[in-house]
């Protein structure tokens, strides 16, 4: 269970992320939130609220070739520790995904899992087809005080905000705080060296059920 709410938090964070920087061209005078510009070794740490409270810390942890690979630990009030470690492109496409719940063993799950579905079960893609508000921000946060690029994503017919984002190339990870739903990420702290992957072990092909088929 603890895996699959994991998989709630990638799929609902991970596209709206990538969503909000590779807006960024359009920006005045932004040269782009990227993944690839995130530094190795540097984390951010976030206050969550929503339907489980907790808190997130996002690190990057490596690099392979062009790639980074990006960690996301979630300690939650319910459902305790969860790991979640994902390969990531320039672009935003996830490569790998990697799970792994409090001291069970890591699970490398298909990436297919974190691809938006719509109400018919088929893939949506990261773009709505709406046009995004994009505006300048100065918001104050535990973490301190920032001046941001705000992001604001509508559904397909532009009557229901779907995603907001306050985004700062001073904060290693970009965010500095983000909603989606009735989930909200607000920073805390952070730091430009010292973070390291927790997940340390081989991990383990995960299997799906009959009932979870994934896509060839």
């Amino acid at each position: 269970m603890k895996r699959f709410f994991a998989l709630f938090l990638l799929s609902f964070f991970i596209p709206g992320i990538v969503h909000a920087f590779s807006l960024s061209p359009m920006i005045p005078g932004e040269s782009g939130f990227k993944f690839t510009k995130m530094k190795v070794g540097s984390w951010a740490e976030y206050q969550m609220k929503g339907p489980e409270d907790g808190i997130m810390k996002y690190s990057v942890v490596g690099k392979d070739g062009e790639n980074i690979w990006f960690e996301m630990k979630s300690t939650l009030k319910n459902s305790g520790v969860i790991i979640s470690k994902v390969l990531i492109s320039d672009s935003g496409k996830v490569l790998k995904l990697i799970v792994k719940e409090g001291n069970a063993p890591a699970m490398e799950m298909p990436v297919e899992v974190l691809e938006p579905k719509s109400e018919t079960g088929k893939e949506t893609g990261q773009s709505s087809g709406c046009p995004p508000k994009i505006d300048k921000a100065k918001i104050t946060v535990k973490a301190g005080s920032f001046d941001t690029t705000y992001v604001v994503v509508f559904d397909s017919i532009c009557r229901t905000v779907v995603a907001e984002s306050w985004l700062s190339s001073n904060v290693p990870t970009f965010i500095v705080s983000a909603k989606m739903g009735d989930t909200t990420l607000e920073l805390t702290r952070f730091g430009m060296s010292g973070a390291v992957s927790e997940i340390t072990e081989k991990p383990q092909k995960f299997q799906a059920p009959p009932s979870m088929p994934m896509k060839k």
